[in-house]
């Protein structure tokens, strides 16, 4: 579903839309005026974007946090979030969202994930620097098995509003020095339909869906 155009109106009808239909919000190849980053990069053929992507754009398209953060899958460096340590990636909406869960797929390498987020949590905020944390995670390579990039879905007991969403990544499934992402998406609702500007509101989607239509079926 579309987010609504700025200064479209829409009043009830569009907040009631919005909260009702929970679907990938962080896409950026279908939203644009997000602001992606994170705590460092292999370098800059892997930033943060690239993990917000959700486009074939070969092997390299995924985030690779800096070489040296990890050693035997557990975090050496200096990051800290809320007194937890770890590499960490995180999208600023612009505005708030109502985030109900959010999958991590691993990059497959030799067909094993050992990159992938082994012991992780998620962190909301308003502001980009006060966080709350909102989930705790833990995986092993079983959960990031198979023959190609797997998604691995993670539920919040309690769905979360806020701007800013930080996964922060403190250990991996694997035996490696650094983390990689191919891609991270998290399934909510848009908070305020002004969201994301450009884009046709949602009184039109409605208006065009139960719009009835005459179709002549002759004898």
């Amino acid at each position: 579903a579309p987010a609504a155009q700025s200064g479209s109106g829409g009043g009830s009808s569009t907040s009631s839309y919005y909260s009702a239909h929970v679907q990938n919000i962080s896409d950026i190849n279908r939203y644009t005026g997000y602001t992606i980053s994170g705590s460092s990069t292999h370098n800059a053929n892997y930033p943060a974007e690239y993990a917000f992507t959700n486009v074939d754009l070969g092997t390299d398209s995924v985030w690779l946090s800096a070489n040296s953060k990890y050693s035997s899958g557990s975090y050496t460096g200096s990051e800290s979030t809320n007194g937890y340590n770890g590499e960490w990636i995180q999208i600023n909406f612009g505005k708030k969202v109502k985030v109900h869960n959010y999958s991590i797929t691993a990059q497959r390498l030799s067909n094993y994930h050992y990159r992938a987020p082994g012991g992780y949590k998620m962190f909301g905020s308003n502001d980009g620097s006060s966080w709350t944390e909102v989930h705790v995670g833990s995986a092993a390579l079983s959960d990031y098995s198979g023959d190609y990039n797997k998604t691995n879905y993670n539920t919040l007991s309690t769905p979360s509003t806020y701007q800013y969403f930080r996964l922060v990544v403190n250990s991996t499934a694997g035996s490696t020095t650094l983390t990689s992402i191919v891609y991270l998406a998290f399934f909510g609702t848009f908070e305020e339909p002004d969201l994301i500007k450009g884009a046709i509101s949602a009184n039109v989607v409605h208006k065009r869906m139960t719009e009835r239509t005459l179709i002549d079926i002759g004898d």
